[in-house]
């Protein structure tokens, strides 16, 4: 268990943290005492366009920790830990949704043709 006086470094330090509240555009993981935050510009190098197709509420992820914001609360990475978020990775990622959403979407804009 982390205690809340441990010292993390930046960059350095990565966490497994439990997702508590999923926004539009970050999420928030508690680890041991500690809060950070993930925006979602640190999720993935891909377009996401909901949060909660990547993520799941009361689930464990390991998150980097690239700041701290001086109100007890890290800036958290993921995409740092998981090359397959970034864009030079050449897989496609599958999210817990599956394909779902592209598959919608493929439909929708194949329509409008």
């Amino acid at each position: 268990m982390i205690k809340q006086n441990e010292n993390f470094i930046v960059g350095k330090t990565i966490v497994e943290a439990k997702i508590i509240k999923i926004a539009k555009t970050y999420v928030l993981a508690s680890f041991g005492y500690n809060i950070g935050i993930c925006h979602i510009s640190n999720v993935s190098d891909y377009v996401i366009h909901n949060l909660n197709g990547f993520f799941k509420l009361k689930h464990n992820y390991h998150f980097l920790i690239i700041g701290n914001d001086n109100y007890d609360q890290f800036n958290l990475s993921y995409k740092a830990i998981h090359p397959k978020c970034l864009k030079y990775h050449t897989n496609v990622i599958e999210t817990p949704n599956g394909f779902v959403n592209l598959k919608k979407d493929l439909i929708e804009r194949l329509k409008r043709l």
